[in-house]
């Protein structure tokens, strides 16, 4: 079963394939569970034949977790163009015209012609579109690929054209609590360096956000870690588009992201997002999670300050 498809590299028994070592399982795994690995294989099964294919080969290779996870691609180590290779037909590639090229390049074009292309690539590749916004969209195409990915945004934008206006200007009663996470939010960020009260456009219209929707959804009102989701939106987009982007992502009943379970009213969300956060700890970090246990260092205490932001400011902004 194992070579079923020609893998996406040709190489000599001793010669090493051009996509890196490090990324040499999780592509031989990709490879083995999306074109030629029956539904019933146990997957015990799957990581023997990895395990001696890698040894005949002489290749190192990590294991991201297990077999049964997702399996991540790293740019670093050219893997996104790997991930392609293996992912699209040799005429979908030609179609979209990405080349053999340097990873950021490839990104680029993809990202492009997913951008164009929205609804047809969907329709035929919505379960890869996950891996490749993992990789980091190109920053000039993050407000394009969000407003795609956010459906009834831009309807809910047009039919309420005065909304927001409205909105930012009421008395939310949620000034004091949005004042204080005003200069805590991108500190090192240029554009909320200024403070509001000192005239700081960006402090302000992250405030005037933040307002607007504490007086939209007056249940939630504002909660810590919006001020980090709103500041992002904010440097890809003016106010207006960020305000319907949160609604959007708090309010949609029946998309992925409902946020408002996240922040309330209650924290069923929160907790529920903690209790996933452990048991993932425990399933591809089982050592770290024995450590944390020992030291009764619970995943409420460390991982609090991230989930409510869904970790905006603590990765880098190239990661978003």
């Amino acid at each position: 079963f194992f070579f079923a498809r020609p893998l996406p590299w040709a190489c000599s028994q001793n010669e090493t394939p051009w996509v890196g070592t490090t990324c040499a399982y999780a592509v031989l795994y990709m490879h083995i569970k999306d074109h030629a690995m029956p539904l019933n294989l146990p997957k015990s099964m799957v990581r023997l034949e990895l395990q001696q294919c890698d040894a005949e080969k002489g290749w190192s290779w990590r294991d991201f977790g297990s077999v049964e996870g997702d399996t991540e691609f790293d740019e670093d180590d050219e893997s996104l163009g790997l991930y392609i290779q293996c992912t699209f037909s040799t005429a979908e590639r030609a179609q979209m015209g990405i080349e053999p090229c340097r990873p950021e390049h490839q990104k680029r074009r993809l990202c492009q012609h997913i951008v164009d292309h929205w609804r047809e690539f969907t329709l035929s590749h919505a379960d890869k579109l996950t891996h490749i916004v993992r990789q980091g969209i190109p920053d000039d195409m993050r407000k394009r690929m969000w407003l795609l990915m956010v459906e009834g945004m831009t309807q809910n934008m047009q039919r309420y054209p005065h909304l927001y206006s409205s909105l930012r200007d009421s008395e939310s009663g949620c000034d004091d609590a949005i004042d204080r996470d005003l200069h805590r939010t991108f500190p090192r960020e240029p554009m909320y360096s200024e403070p509001k009260k000192s005239g700081g456009q960006g402090q302000i219209s992250l405030y005037n956000v933040l307002n607007a929707y504490a007086c939209f959804d007056r249940k939630v009102g504002y909660a810590q870690g919006m001020a980090f989701i709103v500041g992002f939106f904010l440097m890809y987009m003016e106010e207006e588009e960020a305000f319907w982007l949160l609604v959007s992502l708090m309010q949609q009943q029946d998309s992925l992201y409902r946020l408002r379970l996240l922040f309330g009213p209650g924290i069923g969300g929160f907790h529920l997002m903690i209790y996933q956060t452990d048991r993932l700890v425990e399933q591809y970090l089982p050592s770290v999670a024995q450590h944390l246990s020992s030291g009764n260092f619970g995943t409420d205490v460390w991982a609090a300050p991230f989930i409510p932001s869904l970790f905006i400011g603590r990765l880098s902004r190239e990661a978003g």
